[in-house]
């Protein structure tokens, strides 16, 4: 992550896209993790990520559901 402005001046410069992770909007493209769109994961999650949805714990149930059934030879 780099200053917004130091992104446009770079951007201005060169003739080649740019391509951004949280250098704001004047990078001609932009990067995104979607492990951190949709908060799946444990750690830290960068500031400029919004998170649209938090999926883990629905995940981790469903896994830990087939876990279960396996063991209880429910599954397959």
């Amino acid at each position: 992550c780099i200053p917004k402005q130091i992104a446009k001046d770079i951007s201005h410069d060169l003739s080649i896209p740019t391509i951004g992770i949280g250098a704001g909007l004047e990078c001609d493209g932009q990067v995104l993790v979607y492990l951190d769109l949709i908060t799946y994961g444990v750690g830290k999650v960068s500031k400029f990520v919004k998170h649209y949805a938090n999926v883990s714990t629905t995940i981790e149930n469903a896994i830990a559901s087939y876990v279960q059934e396996v063991k209880a030879k429910q599954f397959p």
